[in-house]
């Protein structure tokens, strides 16, 4: 997705594809867990946290309420020893 299509969002002129409501967020980096939606467009988070505004017609709603959400499980550390990387 493009930073331009991601601006038509955030200006109200697209609408979010999905929307995971009432799920408790975990963020795997800092330990929080929080109450938050979020919004989703072309396979992308969006935002999170009060996400109504982003929500159309055609948009697919999902109840998350009891459940945990956790966008981003990607392992992005490297070993560098092994990584042919040099430092």
């Amino acid at each position: 997705m493009k930073r331009s299509e991601m601006k038509q969002v955030y200006d109200g002129q697209r609408k979010a594809d999905m929307v995971i409501k009432g799920g408790t967020l975990v963020n795997v980096l800092s330990s929080e867990m929080y109450l938050a939606d979020v919004a989703i467009v072309d396979d992308r988070i969006i935002t999170t946290g009060d996400v109504s505004q982003y929500i159309g017609p055609k948009t697919k709603v999902l109840d998350a309420s009891g459940k945990y959400v956790a966008p981003g499980f990607i392992d992005g550390h490297i070993h560098p020893e092994s990584s042919n990387l040099s430092m």
